[in-house]
């Protein structure tokens, strides 16, 4: 996979309807008639057949990684001296090697050694006969050295703003993988040009709190020291196919959560290029809103689509390639329940959709015209972003888990999904409308100054 630079910027853009019958599986202009020939009968563009929906749901998918800072605490209490006596020799040995092959590396990352004193340093790298630790100083010299990593790898959010991609390719880290999905907030205020399809808009990138923050499930949230994101790149003058394209973004992406900590979302303005990548853009217009909800246009058993990331491909594939699963609307309940914010009480529907890890940020679907006594083929809109599953335990009660964890053997196929509606109300935050806001009325001050 290539890393490169994404085209960041104003997050202004046009974007398509995901529809069963879109008529473009890019955000490009449909190709207008071609000139008619004197003498001939008029000549159309042969438009290319419409995409099916699962293929358009699958263009909406980018894959996310944030990568933390790995805690080396957890592993000093699994590590204790005592702990350690317990272990054949053999084993003991192999772990103090593996501490300092890692120390070891940690020796070419600067701000992992300014935080060394001159004895520790000299303790921690021994020459001649001080690197020989006798078999009884072993449990306590591998204590030791856990608690110097615990320093060496915990670093300020200065230190982390000026870490090089080689000190991140050294430092010990907890890779954590998710989906995300693009979505367009349409914008009256925003000229539409003649050539236009569609609408106008805001774009942004949307997924889990828990996936750009890993840890905050738990109430224990990691220290993100990079984050990445990855996308289909059209084939160009070095590829002949489609390939994925990846950019770090922690230090360009300003993400936005809902004020509700049981909310478990998090979105971001981003703008891409149309004819470099190869994506769908989600309309805020094709959300499943409350009214629907309530008035019982979508119902349990209507059938669901979602597609995102499948961990167990994704170092074997080549290109961005989302799987892709289906099933039905298991609850709708009226009251709230268990999210996967430490179990915080909040909004969620229920899915019988079999998700697993990877799968978090992933937009669902649903065709709400299965049991609404509509004769028409399956219109699908968003239903809302999984967050998480319901877990069966060993005693078949249920607990709620993110699908970033878990014993997939105890997964009881029902999914938690964040509503669509909660989606909206995000997307609405002040900040957002400020800054739609602030580049509308920069994009106005162009146009004035242009006409002048």
């Amino acid at each position: 996979m290539k890393r490169t630079t994404v085209l960041l910027g104003s997050a202004i853009l046009l974007f398509t309807s995901l529809r069963s019958g879109a008529q473009s599986s890019t955000n490009k202009p449909i190709p207008e008639a071609t000139p008619q020939v004197s003498g001939g009968p008029p000549q159309q563009t042969v438009q290319p057949p419409p995409l099916p929906v699962t293929t358009l749901i699958k263009k909406t998918i980018v894959f996310l990684e944030s990568d933390c800072q790995h805690d080396f605490k957890q592993d000093a209490i699994s590590l204790t001296s005592d702990k350690v006596r317990q272990m054949p020799l053999a084993q003991q040995a192999k772990i103090l090697n593996q501490l300092r092959i890692l120390t070891a590396r940690l020796r070419l990352v600067k701000p992992s050694m300014d935080k060394l004193s001159p004895e520790e340093t000299a303790r921690l790298f021994p020459n001649g006969p001080a690197a020989n630790v006798g078999p009884n100083e072993i449990p306590d010299q591998i204590d030791w050295m856990l608690h110097e990593l615990i320093k060496m790898t915990t670093f300020t959010e200065g230190e982390i703003a000026g870490l090089t991609q080689m000190d991140l390719s050294i430092i010990p880290l907890d890779q954590h993988r998710g989906t995300g999905f693009l979505v367009g907030y349409p914008d009256a205020r925003l000229k539409t040009l003649p050539e236009d399809v569609g609408p106008r808009g805001f774009r942004y990138l949307v997924t889990n709190r828990h996936v750009i923050q890993p840890g905050i499930e738990s109430g224990t949230p990691c220290k993100v020291v990079s984050s990445y994101i990855f996308l289909n790149h059209n084939p160009d003058a070095r590829h002949t196919e489609t390939y994925t394209e990846v950019d770090r973004t922690d230090k360009i992406f300003k993400w936005t959560t809902p004020q509700d900590d049981s909310v478990d979302l998090a979105v971001t303005a981003l703008s891409i290029d149309d004819k470099l990548y190869d994506e769908v853009v989600v309309s805020t217009d094709q959300f499943v809103t409350d009214g629907e909800v309530k008035s019982r246009r979508v119902v349990e058993g209507d059938p669901v689509l979602f597609a995102g990331l499948f961990i167990q491909t994704f170092d074997r594939v080549h290109t961005l390639e989302p799987i892709v699963r289906s099933g039905t609307v298991a609850m709708i309940p009226e009251g709230t329940l268990p999210t996967t914010l430490s179990s915080k009480m909040g909004h969620i529907y229920l899915a019988d959709a079999h998700a697993f890890a990877g799968n978090s940020g992933s937009p669902m679907f649903v065709d709400p015209n299965r049991f609404a006594g509509i004769i028409s083929g399956p219109t699908y809109k968003l239903l809302g972003v999984i967050s998480g599953e319901m877990f069966e335990n060993s005693d078949l009660t249920l607990s709620v888990t993110t699908s970033l964890s878990g014993n997939i053997a105890a997964n009881s196929g029902v999914s938690m999904v964040v509503p669509g509606p909660e989606l909206a109300k995000l997307l609405d935050d002040p900040a957002l409308k400020a800054d739609r806001d602030r580049q509308v009325e920069a994009q106005t001050r162009s146009t004035v100054k242009s006409v002048r």
